[in-house]
Parts: C-alpha cells; sequence; structure tokens
C-alpha cells in the first residue's frame, strides 16, 4: 500500500469526533471498554466498535489482563500531531469554515449527474 493510501485510510478513522474523544480519553495511559465509556458516557457496543476501527488502523494496541482487554495508543506522539494539527488551523472557526457536508460525493457521482441531468450532484 503507498504512502497516500494508508495517509487516506488514517485520516479516514480519524475523522470520527468519537474516536478523537477515545484517543483523548485514553490519553497516555491504558483504559478499558467499560473505562472509556463511563469516561465519554457512550454505549459500550459504539466504543468497542470504534476501538476496533482505531485498533485495525494502528492507532491502538492492546493487551489483556484476565478478562479485560487495555487499550493504549500504539504511540503516544499522536496526541502531540493531533495538537499540531490543533495549532496550524488554530484561525479556522465553524463560520471560516462554513457548513461542510457530512459526506464527499464519489467522483463517479458527480460525473453521473452532469450527463444525465447537467447539473450538481446535490441538486
Amino acid at each position: 500500500m503507498d504512502d497516500i493510501k494508508k495517509l487516506q485510510l488514517i485520516f479516514h478513522t480519524l475523522a470520527d469526533q468519537n474516536r478523537l474523544r477515545i484517543i483523548q480519553a485514553i490519553d497516555r495511559k491504558e483504559c478499558t471498554v467499560s473505562e472509556i465509556t463511563a469516561l465519554l458516557n457512550l454505549s459500550q457496543p459504539l466504543v468497542s466498535h470504534h476501538l476496533k476501527s482505531l485498533k485495525n488502523a494502528g492507532v491502538l494496541t492492546t493487551t489483556r489482563n484476565g478478562p479485560f482487554v487495555i487499550y493504549r495508543l500504539k504511540e503516544p506522539m499522536i496526541l502531540d500531531l493531533l495538537g499540531s494539527f490543533l495549532d496550524i488551523f488554530k484561525g479556522l472557526d465553524e463560520e471560516t469554515l462554513g457548513e461542510q457536508p457530512s459526506f464527499i460525493t464519489p467522483l463517479w457521482w458527480v460525473e453521473m449527474r452532469k450527463k444525465c441531468f447537467g447539473g450538481k450532484p446535490w441538486e
């Protein structure tokens, strides 16, 4: 897999607010699913789903302690990098960014709408 594809997958994984909250909650310590659930006031199935995605993306690693699975950041530097992104884009706010779509329209959809309807894909 080339570097661009890796970055795309990582940024896609990190593009979820709950996943970022989980990373922030774990910080530089270890947490169980129940600890994260209590910290973030999210359901256990939702937290488990996001933890699996973060682990599959290589953001988290696990160890087992009896019946408990303990999650921690694979690289604590991730927090520093997220902080750096916030520093770089600190001048941006919701008003500056404008209303962003909740999804990115696939290019094939845009092209199909142009050919079939001569308009924009969201019209």
